[in-house]
């Protein structure tokens, strides 16, 4: 019914397609997912990155105000993301490759989806440790606390760290797929045809 409706709305568009994913490529909405998770996780993590390497506490408080909604949203849609795949819509088919090449890559997509999820709590726990919130966000102008000396904050820097390398070894095999196996890896992404 409620694929009626759709299709009525957007004059007889194929919503089966642009809402269910098929086995050699994923729907449109999951690929939209996966390219606004992708953008907020990168800028969560450069803006991170950048407010614990800056001296000034005022430049800093005001990275935080970028990074915490970023972390957030990342969070949200990681959240969302497993749940639409679990309820409404499957996987495509896996592409031909042998199979420790499909171990890593299961591993890679289930630590990423993991540890955006460790990074949301143990950030969360960060900000419930410090109080940093009423400064970044209250507007007292306080000093921002020094991070390291709360337990979370090692924790969220080793999971940031570890999400950067399982990041690159995605982009990089992703990049391997696209252009040295030539099998269209983009294309069931949501990039270019299929």
């Amino acid at each position: 019914m409620v694929e009626f409706w759709l299709s009525c709305i957007y004059g007889g568009w194929r919503v089966r397609d642009e809402i269910k994913s098929n086995p050699g490529r994923y729907s449109t909405v999951a690929a939209a997912l996966h390219w606004l998770t992708a953008l907020a996780v990168m800028a969560a993590f450069v803006a991170g990155m950048r407010a614990s390497h800056t001296s000034d506490p005022v430049h800093a408080a005001s990275i935080l105000r970028l990074h915490v909604p970023l972390a957030l949203l990342a969070f949200a849609l990681t959240i969302f993301r497993l749940a639409w795949w679990t309820l409404v819509d499957r996987l495509p088919e896996p592409l031909p490759m042998p199979v420790w090449q499909r171990i890593i890559a299961t591993v890679v997509h289930r630590g990423l989806n993991i540890l955006v999820l460790a990074l949301g709590l143990s950030g969360i726990g960060l900000f419930v440790q410090s109080g940093v919130a009423a400064v970044v966000f209250g507007g007292n102008g306080g000093n921002l606390p020094n991070f390291d000396d709360f337990p979370a904050r090692y924790v969220h820097g080793a999971f940031a760290r570890l999400l950067f390398l399982l990041l690159a070894l995605h982009i990089f095999a992703a990049f391997f797929h696209q252009f040295a196996k030539r099998d269209r890896i983009f294309a069931r992404i949501g990039i270019g045809r299929p």
